[in-house]
């Protein structure tokens, strides 16, 4: 009875270093985890904002045609979500449509419309075209979903700043040819008295 209690005795360190060992092992499985989840979504930030930065840097060349921006916007998009090899991406606008190769709509899309004077005057469409490794989570993120929505109010205000400029123009060729065809002499002169124009008459 003496030599069983002895060796509970020394047992009962020895469980203990044990436990303790075992606990901090989960909790370093528990915190590898934890940073390899963090590093996946701090990856997945980094390809959205890098898609947000270049096609707000395309929406800012003025002389970029409208469907060329489309088309460099389709790859920003693919590469800017999860599984990439398995994306397509569609815009249309009117009657432009640029789509990547291969595009269908399937059952696990995102959706984002393009806007003007509260009017939708197209959409961006997001599909998987195979189901992918979805995780707990779901196919598609939040963020993804913002991020679509946002590349869909830059491309709107584009549209909308090419009409805005596409009008000023013609109102300023209606004007000169209103000004060159008077029937009177009109002079246009700056505010410093400096004549500008003179119609022919």
């Amino acid at each position: 009875d003496c030599v069983l209690k002895d060796n509970l005795a020394r047992l009962a360190p020895v469980i203990e270093r044990e436990l303790r060992a075992c606990a901090l092992r989960c909790e370093r499985r528990a915190a590898l985890a934890q940073l390899a989840r963090q590093t996946r979504d701090l990856a997945e930030r980094v390809k959205e904002l890098t898609c947000l930065y270049a096609v707000s840097g395309l929406t800012q060349q003025s002389g970029l045609p409208l469907e060329e921006l489309f088309e460099k916007t389709l790859g920003h998009l693919v590469r800017a979500y999860q599984w990439p090899e398995h994306v397509g991406v569609r815009i249309v606008h009117g009657p432009t449509t640029r789509q990547t190769p291969g595009f269908r709509l399937t059952e696990w899309r995102q959706e984002a419309d393009l806007v003007m004077d509260g009017s939708a005057i197209g959409s961006i469409t997001v599909c998987y075209l195979e189901a992918p490794p979805a995780p707990a989570g779901g196919i598609f993120l939040a963020e993804e979903q913002l991020m679509l929505e946002a590349v869909a109010q830059r491309i709107s205000d584009n549209i909308a700043d090419r009409r805005l400029r596409a009008a000023l123009a013609e109102s300023e060729r209606n004007f000169r040819a209103a000004f060159d065809r008077a029937p009177i002499g009109i002079m246009h002169s700056s505010l410093d008295s400096r004549i500008l124009h003179v119609n022919p008459r």
